[in-house]
């Protein structure tokens, strides 16, 4: 019982803590927030080192890889890129096929003037 109670007061052990919102320094807290769980691969900060805001103090490794092997986020910008060139290629065929009615509207009412009222036509 001695030794337990001689063990307890005369050791020490290291202490580990997972943190996931805040840190508190000794000078306040600062708010860390990660949009993705990542795995830390670079600390760009050594300890009692002053930091501005917007500094860099820590890299993130958030890589995920598709069953073909591929880069997650490299799939998904090229999907929204491909995406964003169609939307462009619809709107170019809208604006396109609205300036074609216009112009067709208005050679129909230069023929025909008295075929319909005015209004039925964009000027």
């Amino acid at each position: 019982m001695a030794a337990v109670i001689a063990f307890l007061f005369l050791s020490s052990y290291a202490r580990k803590e997972t943190v996931t919102s805040y840190l508190t320094p000794a000078a306040g807290t600062v708010h860390v927030f990660q949009p993705r769980l990542g795995a830390i691969s670079a600390v760009q900060v050594t300890q009692g080192q002053t930091v501005t805001e917007e500094q860099l103090m820590f890299t993130v490794a958030v890589d995920q890889i598709t069953t073909e092997g591929k880069d997650v986020d490299a799939t998904i910008l090229v999907t929204l890129e491909n995406q964003k060139q169609s939307i462009t290629r619809q709107i170019a065929a809208q604006m396109s096929m609205q300036a074609e009615r216009v112009r067709v509207a208005k050679n129909s009412s230069l023929l025909a003037p008295n075929c319909c009222p005015r209004d039925w036509f964009p000027r």
